[in-house]
């Protein structure tokens, strides 16, 4: 099995060994650190070879993050992994999010993300949580409760930018809790 071109991957190649550390981390390690049983990148000789510099096989991570998306029975049928987006939707149903057939991953991803932030927060008690994220965002919120909180992430999400970025870098280490 190889790597399927996904023009929704292929920013990854531009991205730094260290920031592929964690991404690495996740398709070969469960959350308590073991080795995951279906996983086939540490025992490739390129990546005996060359880790930690990710770069060197990056069609390799990318190969394993679709077959890490993709059912193990499935894979073998199919001749490999699947797509970003087919994964995108798989795990936007998960968590309950509506979107339409049709809809752009980046909508997706979007739409995911604030749902994730939505749930987060919902099971928060903590005023000072929500306090500290008013201040880390600099959302310019006076009234702070949940709604307000949630709103204001939402439309930095939304507008984009490196904020966004930050966002969705917290909420993913919060998913990958479960993973």
């Amino acid at each position: 099995m190889a790597y399927r071109y996904d023009k929704d991957l292929e920013f990854l190649k531009e991205l730094s060994s260290p920031e592929l550390d964690e991404l690495v981390k996740i398709l070969t390690h469960d959350k308590d650190g073991k080795v995951r049983f279906t996983e086939e990148l540490t025992n490739n000789d390129l990546y005996k070879k060359h880790y930690p510099d990710h770069k060197e096989y990056i069609e390799l991570i990318l190969e394993e993050f679709q077959k890490f998306g993709g059912n193990s029975i499935l894979n073998i049928f199919r001749g490999g992994g699947v797509l970003y987006n087919e994964i995108l939707r798989d795990v936007a149903k998960k968590f309950d999010v509506k979107f339409d057939e049709n809809e752009s991953t980046n909508s997706i991803e979007t739409s995911l993300l604030c749902k994730l932030i939505e749930e987060e927060l919902k099971n928060s008690q903590d005023e000072n949580t929500l306090r500290e994220l008013v201040n880390i965002f600099e959302l310019g919120i006076s009234n702070i409760n949940k709604q307000t909180v949630v709103m204001g992430l939402q439309s930095l999400i939304k507008i984009g930018g490196f904020k966004s970025y930050q966002i969705a870098v917290i909420v993913a280490n919060q998913v990958m809790k479960f993973y």
